[in-house]
């Protein structure tokens, strides 16, 4: 029984390559195509169809596989590479499938299997051997060079320029912060305790100084490590005789010096010394 329907599908298919290779045919069967499409609600349903026959596994496969026999037949892959330059070159096509792209890329799922199946391409020494000197002949071809140079220039509209001058000024921006953070760090940072690096990461995110007082208040809110010497970070860094601990103090003070972070003097404190001076 699959054998038979074996023959029956080859039997059909030899018919269809038969009545396609006739010009007629296929300027009937294109026309014919085209009045069906321009109906949203043909388009729809075929659309519908696709997608839930490409969602098997076996279809996308039993496609691929087609679609590679298909491409190894010089006089074929001549055919599809001149209708598919006719249709890009329609703008109201070129414009739909320009959309629905966008919209499939959209997708996380879709274009982690098209990152999937394009490094799969590229892994496999021969079609990578394939695709590269296909791009060179495609390159040495005369006009090819000076039509992708127009392409590009007409692409690049002052929309797109807007976006990618946003874009690589994030990246950029992205990329310096990492760079200073990476420089900011002493040496030693992976060999220090975690403690040590979560508060001298608090002191190094500030430019200016920061008192124990703030430190305090953003180490309880954050709530990532605990006070060992008091209940809360900001009563053992405080000045409140009951409720500060020295070892608190001593313990941020050396972290301090080896970011070399110094703390800021409150405004009683410094009018105290200077009255006490000036005694």
């Amino acid at each position: 029984m699959y054998r038979r329907s074996l023959k029956v599908r080859q039997r059909i298919s030899e018919g269809v390559k038969r009545a396609l290779a006739v010009p007629e045919v296929r300027q009937r069967r294109s026309e014919a195509l085209k009045r069906a499409f321009a109906k949203p609600d043909v388009r729809q349903r075929r659309i519908d169809g696709l997608k839930r026959a490409f969602a098997k596994p076996e279809v996308r496969q039993c496609k691929s596989d087609a679609t590679k026999r298909t491409w190894e037949d010089p006089e074929l892959r001549q055919r599809k590479s001149v209708a598919m330059k006719r249709a890009w070159a329609d703008p109201n096509r070129h414009q739909r499938w320009c959309k629905a792209i966008k919209r499939a890329l959209a997708k996380p799922e879709v274009r982690q299997r098209k990152s999937d199946a394009l490094k799969r391409a590229w892994a496999d020494p021969t079609k990578r051997q394939r695709r590269i000197e296909a791009m060179q002949r495609a390159r040495a071809a005369p006009g090819v060079q000076q039509r992708m140079i127009e392409r590009q220039k007409a692409a690049w509209t002052p929309q797109r320029r807007v976006t990618r001058s946003t874009l690589s000024i994030r990246l950029w921006n992205e990329c310096k912060a990492a760079l200073q953070a990476g420089r900011r760090w002493p040496a030693d940072w992976w060999d220090r305790p975690l403690m040590w690096r979560i508060i001298g990461d608090i002191l190094l995110s500030r430019d200016g100084s920061m008192s124990n007082r703030e430190l305090g208040k953003i180490l309880d809110k954050a709530q990532i490590i605990k006070c060992p010497h008091g209940d809360t970070w900001a009563a053992a860094l405080s000045s409140n005789a009951m409720a500060k601990s020295n070892a608190a103090k001593v313990l941020v003070a050396k972290v301090r010096r080896w970011v070399n972070k110094p703390g800021s003097l409150g405004r009683a404190k410094v009018a105290v010394n200077y009255v006490s001076r000036s005694a």
